[in-house]
């Protein structure tokens, strides 16, 4: 989809872009930040990347949503006083679209995508932060010297907003530079404040992610495509900000797991319309199916019988032998279950 497909099928008010001074200078990096009621929270993430130390130019694109805190005031004030560093753009709610039901950043986000034309990006959302002067710096360096990368990313920590708790333990156990492989990077920690990566290898928007939430897992999973990750241990951690506004927070665990098969099933297709190997895609989705299996046996005395079949699906798509001894396995955890339940009545097959 072009720009002016994308902005005739979606944009209802024009996007104001606010004045600055980088007309015709392209970055090497564009941060992109969506901004939508972080009053709170905005200024930190700003101060964060500007306080980067680096050897290359870099731009914030900072797109704000018209918020109703006060949060774009901010913005606007923050691109007066920075106008070499950040472009911003003022979005209506109008031109919002829903995923899955509910208002979602999905149409800045891609807006955000055709205005980028730098080497690399960094997205680093409006109630996240950084913690390291240097991290830009070290990530942008590592993909720099090393082609076959198409991810630089560093470790995270984890914000509880509600009580202002830090969680200070790794999100990522590794205690040095990591190389992940293609087949591994879906299943590794890469969260979306901690990352780096190459621009212009995928598609601006991709109109059948409409309807997915897991915007990020989907960038990973078609990044892996092209190329490995690379994880940098030291930089300090990035702060990750968990809140009860949070678009995947809400979910339950349940519903958390049914939006990640979704994500991944658009993957196959999104593999498969293009003719590209997805087996280490459908192994993933395997995988998830099972974990997802036995984690409801276990934590709700729930079976759910469609994950089973999912997985054996997308397993005999395929024709992935090693995972016949997993079915058996399964098949004797739940015949044991039902056997061991059958007197309760708190036992719900699904």
């Amino acid at each position: 989809m072009t720009f002016e497909q994308f902005k005739e099928k979606y944009q209802k008010v024009p996007v104001e872009e606010f004045p600055n001074k980088r007309k015709g200078t392209t970055p090497i990096v564009t941060v992109k930040v969506l901004a939508y009621n972080h009053a709170d929270y905005i200024e930190q993430c700003l101060d964060s990347i500007l306080m980067q130390e680096t050897d290359f130019d870099f731009e914030i694109l900072l797109l704000e949503d018209e918020s109703k805190d006060g949060t774009r005031k901010i913005c606007v004030d923050y691109a007066i006083r920075h106008p070499n560093k950040i472009r911003l753009f003022l979005n209506s709610r109008a031109n919002n679209i829903e995923v899955s039901g509910k208002p979602s950043g999905l149409f800045n986000s891609i807006y955000a995508n055709y205005m980028i034309s730098s080497k690399y990006i960094s997205i680093c959302e409006g109630d996240d932060y950084w913690s390291d002067t240097n991290s830009l710096n070290k990530k942008v360096s590592c993909l720099e010297e090393n082609e076959g990368f198409v991810m630089a990313f560093s470790n995270f920590n984890r914000l509880v907003s509600n009580t202002g708790e830090l969680q200070i333990r790794p999100s990522i156990k590794f205690n040095k530079d990591t190389v992940i492989e293609k087949e591994d990077i879906l299943k590794a920690n890469i969260q979306t404040v901690s990352n780096v990566f190459r621009n212009n290898l995928i598609d601006k928007y991709d109109p059948k992610m409409s309807e997915v939430i897991l915007g990020d897992f989907i960038l990973k999973g078609k990044l892996s495509h092209y190329g490995k990750a690379y994880y940098i241990h030291d930089i300090k951690p990035e702060i990750y900000r968990i809140h009860k506004e949070g678009s995947f927070s809400i979910f339950s665990r349940w519903q958390q797991a049914q939006e990640t098969i979704k994500a991944l099933e658009y993957l196959v297709d999104h593999y498969r319309e293009r003719k590209q190997n997805d087996l280490h895609i459908v192994k993933n989705l395997v995988f998830f199916c099972l974990h997802s299996f036995l984690r409801n046996l276990l934590s709700s005395r729930t079976i759910r019988m469609e994950l089973i079949r999912k997985a054996r699906h997308y397993a005999l798509l395929h024709d992935i032998s090693v995972l016949s001894q997993s079915f058996n396995a399964i098949k004797t955890i739940i015949a044991n279950f039902i056997y061991s339940r059958s007197s309760s009545s708190q036992t719900q097959t699904q």
